[in-house]
């Protein structure tokens, strides 16, 4: 259940209770003399009500949405049964072609870097066979009390190159109410050296490079329909399928 559909659903249990905690009063104050000898007017009987059947169902509410945000950027992949295969007909995508699809992962811009969730993106393939997620990140509020961080508002980008590939899982991917056909693909990247200002003046301290170190990542790529998770999926094989037939 969405947390928008939450908040409506407490709203409206609040003023059900206003409702019906206002009417008790004044059938109260019907039976004493009237409503100056009650303690308060009805109306403060009624809103006392509402907080009363409010506060546990915000209770609950954080609860629910702590239990949610415990998972893995909010989402949930299951991985097919059988083993992914390629299509006899399987094809590269074409350098010029993008596929709209939904991203989750880690994405840089200008030198920053943030975690998104199922965020409207773009995925190509280019002729040096490095692929890009290219991520759209709109301004949104919720309820009209909040807004997107404006720092996040923008594209963001993703990529990677067919040997960074570790695995990749077809499957399904399950977002708030929504269950779509995914990828979920195990990257692991070099993560690019820093440079001191002893390194530039005095060469390096330890008399050679030091070694390249790695970092592991996992992208999730959610589709609108299978026939698109195919094709992305055949364009991300088909680098290993060469590789393979360059072997023999």
């Amino acid at each position: 259940m969405q947390a928008t559909l939450l908040v409506f659903i407490l709203l409206a249990l609040m003023m059900v209770a206003y409702h019906f905690g206002r009417r008790r009063s004044c059938s109260l104050a019907g039976q004493v003399g009237g409503v100056g000898k009650l303690h308060s007017l009805p109306s403060y009987y009624g809103f006392y009500t509402s907080i009363w059947c409010g506060l546990p169902a915000l209770l609950v509410v954080l609860v629910l949405l702590r239990s949610v945000a415990s998972r893995r950027f909010y989402l949930v992949f299951a991985p097919e049964s059988e083993p992914a295969r390629r299509r006899p007909d399987a094809a590269m995508m074409n350098p010029a072609d993008m596929l709209k699809l939904r991203a989750t992962g880690r994405f840089e811009v200008e030198g920053r870097s943030q975690d998104f969730t199922e965020l409207l993106a773009y995925f190509r393939s280019f002729e040096t066979r490095e692929h890009a997620v290219m991520a759209i990140c709109p301004p949104a509020s919720f309820l009209g009390i909040g807004s997107w961080p404006a720092h996040e508002i923008g594209m963001w980008y993703m990529f990677f190159k067919h040997k960074e590939i570790l695995r990749i899982d077809p499957g399904e991917l399950e977002f708030g109410s929504s269950l779509r056909p995914a990828l979920q693909i195990q990257v692991r990247r070099e993560i690019p050296p820093t440079t001191s200002p002893l390194d530039v003046w005095g060469g390096y301290r330890s008399g050679g490079r030091t070694k390249p170190k790695y970092e592991d990542a996992t992208i999730f790529l959610s589709f609108d329909s299978p026939e698109d998770r195919a094709i992305v999926f055949d364009d991300l094989t088909a680098d290993a399928v060469a590789l393979k037939q360059e072997a023999v």
